[in-house]
């Protein structure tokens, strides 16, 4: 799985971010006025990001994702339909275990950093 675009450093999760946003029409004051996050939020995360510095939270990337009815498991992994709304009962299930896996890597990635 790819986890930045080709020839450049942006985070794949980035471009769907950005897909999405243009095929639902949604400005940047639409995002803020949605999500509820600042410009100044929408700017780093999803126009200038081009390291890990820059990213939101995955709680943020989620609660992002809950208000604009975006599939999380689609930003991150390419996974499933790109709108909660067309999700079934197989796909979420698949989501969900997909976000567990991921937070178990996520958990211990952080608990090596901590041992160097």
């Amino acid at each position: 799985m790819d986890t930045v675009v080709k020839g450049s450093k942006r985070p794949v999760v980035l471009e769907r971010a950005k897909q999405l946003m243009l095929e639902d029409s949604i400005s940047k004051a639409d995002w803020c006025r949605i999500t509820g996050y600042s410009e100044g939020q929408f700017y780093r995360w999803l126009r200038a990001a081009t390291n890990t510095t820059h990213i939101a939270t995955a709680e943020q990337a989620i609660n992002c994702c809950e208000s604009l009815g975006w599939s999380p498991t689609y930003l991150y992994f390419g996974i499933g339909p790109p709108r909660l709304a067309d999700f079934n009962n197989g796909e979420l299930a698949t989501g969900i275990d997909l976000a567990a896996e991921n937070n178990r890597l996520l958990k211990e990635l952080l608990a090596l950093q901590k041992q160097t």
